[in-house]
């Protein structure tokens, strides 16, 4: 009897020895399991928020050159700072304060000119609607702004521009783009008149349409 009880210890034993070896084994392959499927979600939530297009207050800030057509064909050079609300990863809207460079200007091959205007700076305040086409970190948009000149009795002023937005870092991204512009600005324009003894020329200030072509980088925040 004393055999038979030392046999049933000693099988025991062994059957404990092996299966503990199995259950650490298993434990280990949930732990394994469960440390790869966070890590594995935690680098798919940082991939999709590499847009960064989430709710609420977004910015930009642009500079571009556009390059003058059409009838009035003078380049300009600006800055515009824009800041709004991102209902959702495809649509901001907003609006923005611009800092325009305008070169002086003259009708071209003409021996008084037609139509002048000074050098200066002209300041227009706009509202602005982005179409963000697809939340990824490289997607393109469609962007608009249409606003009015505050400084040199300027009028409308608007634009339309298609582009490509990276993202760099969560909410931050490099932004470029190409686009057309309209601009009602004054102009002081000459007209001739003949008198009894000579040509005279008196002059008048008009608004004229400047149109242009747009080329531009921007940071969003």
């Amino acid at each position: 009897m004393k055999a038979i009880v030392t046999l049933a210890c000693s099988m025991m034993f062994s059957i404990l020895c092996v299966a503990q070896p199995k259950q650490k084994s298993v434990v280990e392959s949930d732990v394994s399991h469960n440390y790869k499927r966070a890590v594995r979600e935690s680098f798919y939530k940082e991939l999709n928020n590499l847009s960064g297009l989430e709710e609420g207050y977004h910015g930009f800030i642009d500079v571009g050159y556009t390059f003058g057509v059409g009838d009035y064909q003078f380049n300009r050079f600006e800055i515009n700072s824009t800041h709004g609300y991102q209902f959702n990863p495809h649509i901001f809207l907003g609006g923005g304060l611009g800092l325009h460079f305008m070169p002086e200007y003259d009708t071209p091959d003409m021996n008084i000119a037609l139509d002048h205007r000074k050098k200066q700076l002209d300041i227009p305040v706009y509202g602005n609607i982005r179409w963000t086409i697809i939340n990824n970190k490289v997607t393109p948009f469609i962007d608009g702004k249409i606003g009015h000149y505050i400084t040199h009795q300027g009028g409308l002023c608007a634009s339309i521009a298609i582009g490509c937005r990276i993202s760099v870092y969560n909410s931050q991204a490099i932004n470029f783009s190409i686009g057309y512009s309209h601009e009602n600005l004054e102009f002081e324009s000459f007209d001739h008149f003949t008198s009894h003894y000579s040509m005279d020329y008196k002059r008048s200030k008009r608004k004229l349409g400047a149109e242009g072509i747009s080329l531009k980088i921007s940071y969003d925040f």
